[in-house]
């Protein structure tokens, strides 16, 4: 599977960070296959480590014609009790969702997802990558004027 200038031509910064607000709709022009994307966002230190969010931000990606890579329904399908983590091992859960994200050709960074290192490295991991980013909310440092409209390659 390739991603961003390496399938298509475009500069990873004109091509990979995307504000959507809510949901990204599918690209048009791509292959009738589902696309995947993986759901990035805060867990640590929210009710239930924000699994309701997650499944929420699942749906609608669904129905946007995504085929989701949901972490919270790994965590789950893996026995995790977010009331009762006892001896979770983070590390083994990065290796899983790392693998997870590999597989995907997009990545939805959820709000707060700054404020989560796992998140923070999975975004950085997808940059790296040329996996394509959406964002629920802007930042600075993701509305960036694309290559083509600065006239340099200059990020």
């Amino acid at each position: 599977m390739k991603h961003g200038s390496e399938a298509d031509g475009i500069s990873s910064i004109a091509y990979n960070d995307v504000f959507v607000g809510s949901s990204p709709t599918r690209p048009i022009g791509v292959n009738m296959d589902k696309l995947r994307i993986y759901i990035a966002g805060p867990m640590s230190g929210h009710p239930n480590l924000n699994w309701d969010a997650f499944d929420r931000k699942e749906r609608e990606l669904s129905a946007d014609g995504w085929a989701v890579v949901n972490p919270a329904r790994m965590d789950r399908e893996t026995g995790i009790d977010p009331e009762n983590l006892g001896e979770y091992d983070y590390e083994d859960a990065a290796r899983r969702d790392i693998e997870a994200l590999l597989s995907c050709d997009a990545i939805y960074m959820m709000a707060g997802f700054q404020f989560s290192k796992g998140a923070c490295w999975e975004r950085a991991l997808a940059k790296h990558w040329g996996i394509k980013r959406y964002y629920e909310i802007p930042r600075e440092d993701h509305e960036r004027k694309t290559i083509l409209e600065e006239g340099t390659n200059d990020a």
